[in-house]
């Protein structure tokens, strides 16, 4: 499918926890305007950097930029700026605008808050309009923009105010619920034998919800003892009681924005980056003993509560029943298909694709036919309300799906969801679900994203259980060494080159070099002729193992043909030296060899190099070309060595 333009890429991580209402109202509201959502959700912010993170980075790299009018990235939910950078950096590869929400990238449009006013407007409120003097502020944490920001709001109005700041009335909650109660604590016990708090200032809405609680316990009533304020209007605040005096940004209106910025950049193309601002909305309410605020329904609300933790305790029993099943030993590599699609687990759906890699096929016991390098995805099995079989024909992952659009015609969202199936940093596939946006409240039509979590976790170990068992079996690990290895030098053979290649491609994250090294014996033949054959075997092995040591981690390493090898590998910006250095080094190796053995003649060697920044637009087969083309050149320049000679 070509460039499309109403297709819009969405990045946003953590929905299960955050922002589905939102999400909500954006695919709504680009559903009326005409356009498609395609959305990419990681389970987790990327700021651990562990191994569960790195498996979640790989999503980002199924995005197929040539198909998008545009793509809007949450900043505030990826918490990895060299994501971030790479996600965009690939965007204008394929000049596609993106549009980031909260946080301005260069040559980006951006869609940012304004939370300050409000604050200050709050703040204003309790030391105006209700005359406290006495007023203390939980932050968020120390050392921290966001939270250094919001502190200065609260610093200045006591500038204003001609009240001191006092150092032992502020604390660090750190926006969440624990440290927030620690911090309470060492608030009130600095406060001993001081005038009373009259009121608490929060810089969120979770640590102001925590602050009502422990003063709850501690006997201290909100308002009528002292008065707390919120800030940041979440979701799990609408069912607090008393209601905060919080600000928040409605979602209706970010997402009006986003689409009214979409459709005037498909009407005026060189339109350059620009910012809008959208600012917060301060909410007066119970919390400070101002404006009540209607409460939900409670009866309701545990009416809810209750259906949803009932249908729940269902879906884990379904979670556990599929569990089992799938690891049924008894059961043929090429029955997992039909045991995968009858663990439906609960989740709800319009369609559902399981696309797999070569390589988890593979280690599930399961060969299909190798194709070119590039297109190593397969659509293993489809959830859908028509019969369908996949065809098993491999493509490129940038490309999602063969039939993409079919999955948009069967979602009457025309929202799509993709998320990475993983084990920890080990990419198994991913997921593209036609899905209904959840609202605010639980509705069982709709894709609940912490079930999904659930389900592809367990499906993921599952999945990885059965490779893992397989990996044991002594008869499968020599079968597929035969498969893909050189018997003499141990090195991958063409198959196995290839092979493995998709594999650290499949794994490959944005920003991502692909490194080619192309190497030919020089004088082979003048060995095995004057010296015999097995002198030229243990000379073919000898290059093979420098070669081997050469080559940068996690490198395809193999030997083509009597005296080709060929090296590929996958490489970070900081690994690029290993493309540099390599003819450098190669040579030191071959001299260093030689100068050590003790044979009657001399190893050469001549190399070409490529290498270049990976895309799905990649000609992988014009580079191992361009790699044979100046490897040529070089065995031209050592013309004069080609010919072995004779130690004296």
């Amino acid at each position: 499918m070509e460039r499309s333009s109403n297709i819009v890429g969405i990045c946003i991580a953590r929905l299960h926890e955050s922002a589905s209402s939102l999400i909500q109202s954006l695919c709504s509201d680009l559903k009326a305007a005409g356009m498609r959502s395609l959305v990419f959700q990681g389970f987790s912010d990327f700021q651990d950097h562990d191994d569960f993170d790195i498996g979640e980075r790989a999503l980002f790299r199924f995005i197929p930029y040539h198909k998008l009018s545009a793509l809007i990235l949450f900043t505030a939910t990826i918490k990895d700026a060299s994501l971030l950078e790479a996600i965009v950096q690939q965007a204008k590869m394929h000049d596609t605008p993106v549009i980031t929400v909260e946080n301005a990238m260069d040559g980006c449009f951006c869609l940012a808050y304004d939370t300050l006013t409000p604050l200050s407007h709050i703040v204003e409120h309790i030391f105006e309009h209700h005359g406290c003097k006495r007023v203390a502020f939980m932050s968020g944490f120390q050392n921290h923009a966001i939270s250094d920001a919001r502190l200065d709001v609260y610093r200045k109005a006591l500038e204003r105010h001609g009240i001191p700041y006092d150092e032992s009335l502020v604390q660090y909650g750190e926006f969440w619920e624990d440290p927030t109660v620690k911090a309470l604590d060492a608030l009130f016990r600095s406060n001993q034998g001081k005038p009373p708090i009259e009121a608490i200032i929060c810089a969120n809405d979770a640590m102001a919800m925590t602050v009502v609680l422990e003063l709850k316990k501690m006997n201290i009533h909100v308002p009528d003892d002292i008065l707390v304020t919120g800030f940041d209007g979440i979701v799990s605040e609408r069912f607090f009681s008393p209601r905060l005096t919080t600000a928040f940004c409605d979602n209706a209106t970010i997402s009006g924005a986003l689409v009214d910025l979409i459709l005037q950049l498909q009407s005026q193309p060189d339109l350059q980056p620009y910012t809008i601002t959208i600012p917060y909305q301060p909410v007066i309410a119970q919390s400070c003993g101002c404006h009540p605020v209607e409460n939900p329904d409670a009866s309701k609300m545990l009416i809810d509560l209750s259906r949803e933790l009932n249908s729940l305790r269902f879906f884990h029993r379904q979670v556990h029943n599929g569990t089992i099943l799938l690891l049924d030993e008894q059961r043929a590599p090429e029955q997992l298909e039909d045991a995968v699609r009858s663990t439906n687990w609960g989740i709800c759906w319009y369609q559902t694709s399981l696309v797999l890699f070569r390589n988890t096929l593979e280690g599930l016991g399961l060969y299909p036919e190798q194709v070119e390098c590039g297109k190593n995805a397969y659509e293993f099995c489809r959830w859908t309300n028509e019969a369908f079989t996949p065809s098993k024909q491999p493509f490129s992952s940038k490309e999602l799906l063969p039939d993409l659009e079919l999955a948009f015609q069967h979602a009457p969202s025309q929202a799509i969801l993709v998320t990475a199936l993983h084990v920890q940093s080990t990419v198994l596939g991913y997921f593209v679900i036609g899905f209904e946006p959840p609202g605010d409240s639980y509705q069982h039509h709709t894709l609940d994203y912490g079930r999904l979590l659930d389900y592809q976790m367990s499906l993921a170990h599952s999945l990885n259980t059965l490779i893992q068992r397989r990996s044991l079996l002594a008869i499968n690990a020599e079968l597929e060494r035969l498969y893909v290895r050189d018997p003499m030098t141990g090195l991958f053979n063409r198959r196995g080159f290839f092979q493995r290649l998709n594999y650290y491609l499949s794994q490959s994250t944005a920003g991502s070099h692909l490194f080619i090294a192309a190497i030919d014996m020089d004088g082979l033949k003048y060995i095995n002729d004057t010296f015999g054959h097995s002198e030229g075997d243990l000379a073919i092995i000898a290059l093979s193992d420098l070669i081997t040591n050469l080559a940068p981690p996690n490198s395809a390493v193999a030997r083509f043909g009597g005296d080709e090898f060929m090296i590929a590998a996958v490489l970070s910006q900081d690994e690029l030296v290993h493309a540099q250095s390599f003819p450098m080094r190669m040579a030191q190796g071959v001299d260093e060899i030689n100068r050590k053995s003790e044979k009657p003649y001399c190893i050469a060697a001549s190399c070409g190099i490529e290498w270049t920044l990976y895309t799905d637009e990649t000609d992988i087969d014009a580079m191992i070309r361009s790699a044979d083309d100046k490897l040529y050149v070089d065995k031209a320049r050592h013309k004069c060595l080609r010919k072995s000679r004779r130690k004296p």
